[in-house]
């Protein structure tokens, strides 16, 4: 199992580069695209070496799965780790042999990508590994398509605050703003 990391709060890096670094970018693997900041996120994790061997994880796991011809690696994160979960996961299942099944487990994360990243991504894993969960009033899984973003207006107290300023909602309502302009 892998585990991975959410936003760490007082990170530039994650905030900046990774969590509001929406543009998108192709993405081969699937044929949708992902944003900046996901791409930013694999690539890190995809560069980080054990201290001792010098391996990358999908160099140890290659490496220790070799000989396996069925095994299975899971991936989980929460936040923007859901979001890195999913093109880690869809990374690994396209550098893993065949006989290795790769699970996302995502917990409150954005999405990664646009629709046909999703679609994608679910095809190649198969529905059946990959978990999606979260709090229907969770803002963070509404974001990063301008669709889902939008429903972040009326999931609270079921009352619609994005197109007015309402007394005591102004923060829900000038981030949900922002949002939608940077989807």
């Amino acid at each position: 199992s892998i585990g991975i990391a959410g936003t760490n709060e007082v990170s530039y890096d994650d905030w900046l580069k990774e969590d509001f670094n929406v543009n998108w970018s192709a993405e081969p693997i699937t044929g949708g695209k992902i944003s900046k900041g996901s791409r930013l996120g694999q690539e890190n994790l995809e560069s980080l070496k054990d201290r001792d061997s010098g391996k990358t994880l999908l160099e140890f796991l290659g490496s220790v799965l070799a000989d396996k011809s069925e095994a299975r690696v899971s991936v989980a994160g929460h936040s923007l780790g859901g979001a890195l979960t999913q093109v880690y996961s869809n990374y690994l299942r396209a550098n893993l042999n065949a006989g290795i099944q790769v699970d996302a487990w995502v917990y409150a994360g954005p999405t990664a990508g646009d629709a046909a990243f999703a679609d994608g991504l679910v095809t190649k894993l198969g529905a059946d590994n990959y978990h999606a969960y979260n709090n229907r009033l969770d803002v963070i899984p509404h974001v990063w398509q301008e669709d889902s973003v939008k429903k972040i207006c009326t999931i609270y107290r079921k009352k619609k605050f994005c197109d007015k300023n309402l007394l005591g909602e102004p923060i829900i309502n000038m981030v949900t703003q922002y949002l939608i302009g940077i989807s």
